[in-house]
């Protein structure tokens, strides 16, 4: 997965997503069910996965660590593969290692 424009594409350090539920829940249902997931995430310093083209400070690129503001949430998506990314844009980024 690539991220594009201003985005940065961060691994979740939570994993792979678990298996599909057997339900099928509403928009607002996983949406509110992703809100509460975000809690899990017990650090702000993640590695840096895909970065978009209009990212304009060269020092962020794939590999590179990240501190990420702890206030702004963030995207939660996931590959073909299962695989989560969290989806930030560059002005969320507080530091780099």
């Amino acid at each position: 997965m690539k991220a594009t424009g201003t985005w940065i594409s961060l691994l979740d350090p939570r994993g792979k997503k678990e298996d599909k539920p057997l339900i099928h829940l509403s928009k607002e249902a996983k949406a509110s069910l992703e809100e509460d997931k975000m809690d899990e995430i017990k650090t702000n310093i993640l590695e840096v996965s895909s970065v978009g083209e209009r990212v304009q400070d060269e020092s962020i690129r794939v590999g590179s660590m990240v501190i990420v503001d702890p206030r702004i949430p963030f995207a939660v998506v996931h590959d073909k593969d299962e695989n989560a990314y969290l989806m930030i844009q560059e002005n969320q980024v507080m530091m780099v290692e």
